[in-house]
């Protein structure tokens, strides 16, 4: 696992040395085994004095660099890597090349098959001189090209590949999205880094909020692909890769989630042999949960308590002796699940390591992670999953597996069971809609994790909608007409513009599916990517810990969504088939439970915070324009308070949008100067 970065330059610049550094630092906290570089510069005063082939100790770091003559183009390229050294620890820093030293790669991730891929390398003659999956995509690519390479990979990654025969720059991001990149293009040439952060650190690069992008993160409560905060600045999408050629940029979409007609489902085990099909999925899932079981370094499992990390603590337990299990509960009882970690970790006879949140740490919490936010990421989870990451590496551990993905690849969220009363929904009468609409509005409040008025509001705010938008909808932040009546005339056009365009680019791939498929589709390549795993690599990656999802395995994925949605979700449960085959391994208390998801008592919370503080979250800096009408804002902070209305979902995304915009990594933050660590 390692923080990556780079450039691509028009011309030469004589500081270009200091740029790298400087890109490569600012991700650290990926990497802080060591760091590597290559640069086709001769003349960079920050990298003459790493010798060629050798390390540089300095602040117990290993610094290996590689220093290249000029480019013939006037191209000026550059590679960075900060690693997390797990796999060939000693043997295995970046940058690193094939036989003629010709391509160079940087890597950020795990490929999990690589010892299978390694092993045929050799076998065809390829010099192999370290056992790191990195190295295998060097060869790799010699051998298969960039089409076959990735099409054997099976793994989290996002890398950067120099080919200097074809004088390609290449960008990818893995089937899923689980390892981020991101991307910025100018006058003067390209840069890439890992995080938002390493870009900041780039001279050339400008801070100017994308006004869509702060729309569409309002209402979908993390910046959606390939969109970033800023202006100019995207991400490369999941399952793409990018390639920068002189002045030229192509970008190719080289995987895409199955599609289909989910009351039949796919052809895989045969659909009418239930004993095979069940089978095959636990099969498949248990590969995949080997798989990802690699490296040097101690493991362990974050337990939720629900049914998807417990399968994979399950499936873990079973090849690797004393597994560690790691919780985090709180003291609400509608959002505390660390009752059923525990008992996941007793039936299974792990070493169980159980920790609480308390209330009075939430304002600490909250500014240690807008300090790790470097976009805003309005899924309040964060704050725990980052307590949590903390404590993991605290018990010396660099590696945790997951069960990231469930929900989306076997039908986890309560709205699809909705979604399987689709034709009810459409033939819903307007006026039992009002009705329900009405009711809404005068059901008493609760902050409970999913109360009836909470859930009632939102299903009504979607039914008058298409069916992607009605899903959309009720999995947003702020609702359009939230959006339409907070934000401040000036700025209202331009920030309602796009809100929706998310989700109507992913209608291609959703012709022809039922409403079950497609919500499931939409959640697979828009949330997950976009909030899910941005939370989990973000808040895992501060402390320096990797996080490891097998069920987001690809295989596990083409099948999940192949099979009947009669496995899926009904109007009366959801993981039909999951639940199947964890009631093998789990206790049945825990196989039974419904959707709980790992939550923050959100609502509790803000009640309990002094209203001065909140408003204080909730406003811009003076010299910033005021993107939120305050009156509005105040009129819901006060109703929140009062328990008249739960309006978590309204001031939690912009309070976390306005508390990042006053930090280091907002507009006026000053990334680009020496002060950032």
């Amino acid at each position: 696992m390692c923080g990556i970065a780079g450039f691509l330059h028009a011309r030469v610049d004589e500081n270009a040395g200091r740029i790298l550094v400087r890109m490569a630092d600012a991700l650290a906290h990926r990497g802080p085994d060591g760091r590597g570089f290559f640069l086709h510069d001769a003349s960079a005063r920050e990298l003459s004095r790493y010798p060629g082939d050798g390390v540089w100790g300095g602040e117990g770091v290993r610094t290996s660099a590689w220093v290249a003559p000029p480019l013939r183009s006037g191209l000026q390229v550059g590679l960075a890597s900060r690693r997390l050294a797990i796999v060939d620890r000693l043997g295995g820093d970046q940058p690193l090349f094939n036989k003629q030293r010709d391509v160079v790669v940087v890597f950020n991730g795990e490929i999990y098959n690589y010892r299978d891929l390694r092993a045929e390398l050799l076998r065809r003659g390829y010099p192999l001189r370290t056992q790191t999956d990195t190295e295998v995509i060097a060869h790799l690519y010699d051998d298969r090209g960039l089409e076959g390479m990735l099409d054997v990979l099976e793994g989290m990654f996002a890398f950067a590949l120099w080919d200097e025969r074809r004088g390609s720059l290449y960008l990818v991001r893995d089937r899923v999205g689980e390892k981020p990149l991101y991307v910025v293009q100018g006058w003067w040439g390209m840069a890439f880094a890992s995080e938002l952060r390493g870009l900041l650190r780039h001279p050339r690069v400008e801070r100017r909020i994308d006004l869509e992008a702060l729309g569409q993160y309002l209402l979908a409560e993390g910046v959606p692909s390939p969109k970033s905060i800023y202006e100019g600045m995207i991400k490369v999408c999941p399952g793409t890769w990018m390639e920068f050629r002189g002045g030229e940029v192509r970008e190719q979409r080289y995987w895409k989630p199955p599609g289909g007609d989910g009351e039949r489902g796919g052809s895989y085990y045969g659909r009418n042999d239930e004993r095979a099909l069940v089978e095959g999925v636990e099969l498949t899932i248990e590969k995949a949960v080997e798989g990802c079981l690699i490296g040097e370094v101690p493991l362990g499992v974050l337990l939720s308590g629900g049914l998807d990390s417990g399968l994979v603590a399950a499936l873990a337990s079973k090849r690797v002796s004393n597994l560690h299990t790691f919780s985090m509960g709180f003291d609400e009882p509608s959002f505390d699940e660390s009752a059923g970690a525990r008992a996941v970790a007793a039936h299974l006879g792990t070493s169980h390591h159980a920790f609480r949140l308390r209330r009075h740490e939430i304002v600490s919490l909250f500014d240690r992670a807008m300090e790790a936010m470097d976009e805003p990421l309005a899924d309040a989870s964060f704050l725990p999953t980052l307590a949590l990451a903390r404590k993991v590496r605290e018990y010396g551990f660099s590696v945790v597996l997951t069960g990231d993905g469930g929900d989306e690849v076997f039908g986890g969220y309560p709205t699809y069971r909705l979604q399987r009363l689709g034709a009810f929904l459409e033939r819903c009468p307007p006026l039992l809609s009002a009705l329900a609409r009405r009711l809404g509005e005068y059901l008493p409040s609760s902050y409970n994790d999913i109360s009836l008025d909470f859930a009632l509001r939102r299903i009504m705010a979607g039914l008058s909608r298409p069916s992607d938008e009605m899903h959309a909808l009720w999995m947003s932040g702020l609702l359009p007409s939230d959006l339409d009546a907070v934000v401040t005339p000036a700025y209202r056009s331009r920030i309602l513009a796009g809100v929706l365009d998310p989700v109507h680019v992913l209608r291609p791939f959703m012709r022809g599916m039922d409403r079950l498929s497609s919500a499931r589709l939409q959640d697979l390549m828009r949330y997950l990517p976009d909030c899910v795993l941005v939370k989990m690599d973000r808040a895992t990656m501060v402390s320096s810990l990797e996080a490891r999802a097998p069920l987001l395995n690809h295989h596990v994925v083409e099948l999940g969504f192949s099979l009947p949605n009669r496995w899926i979700a009904s109007p009366r449960q959801t993981k039909i088939l999951l639940r199947k085959i964890a009631g093998t391994y789990l206790p049945p208390a825990i196989v039974r439970l419904p959707k709980k998801g790992f939550g923050m008592p959100t609502a509790q919370w803000l009640r309990g915070l002094p209203s001065e503080l909140v408003l204080g979250w909730l406003t811009p800096a003076h010299d910033q324009p005021r993107f939120f009408r305050l009156d509005v804002l105040e009129q819901w902070l006060a109703e929140h308070n009062a328990g008249r209305r739960d309006h978590r979902k309204r001031l939690w995304p912009i309070m976390v949008f306005e508390r990042w915009r006053k930090g280091r990594f907002g507009p006026a933050g000053g990334l680009s100067s020496e002060s950032e660590s």
